[in-house]
């Protein structure tokens, strides 16, 4: 007699609609992010080998190296990507752990 695998669950298609709402609210404001900064970049920054940006009303000048741009601009999104599937694992580990029936104790 063979056993037979018990269908995965998670896959793609069975993933709930907050989630993929989360998910693409994260993808919106991860390109909003992303694109504000080269937006800014490109407006009030010259690039010879580190980013030097104008920025204020007194005409001050703040130089960023290439991986502080690659920090400032990617970091954020990366950073909630991380800490929303955290919370999602979380989550599901506690629905699991409520889900599954007490273990009855036995007067022996």
């Amino acid at each position: 007699m063979r056993v037979g695998k018990a269908p995965r669950r998670g896959r793609f298609g069975e993933v709930s609609l907050l989630s993929r709402l989360l998910l693409g609210a994260w993808l919106a404001g991860s390109l909003l992010w992303t694109g504000l900064w080269l937006d800014y970049l490109y407006e009030y920054c010259d690039f010879n080998g580190t980013f030097a940006c104008v920025v204020g009303g007194f005409l001050e000048t703040v130089f960023y190296s290439l991986p502080e741009v690659l920090m400032r601009m990617l970091g954020p999104p990366a950073l909630v990507l991380v800490l929303g599937l955290a919370v999602a694992w979380a989550l599901k580990m506690h629905a699991n752990r409520e889900a599954e029936p007490p273990e009855r104790l036995s007067a022996e």
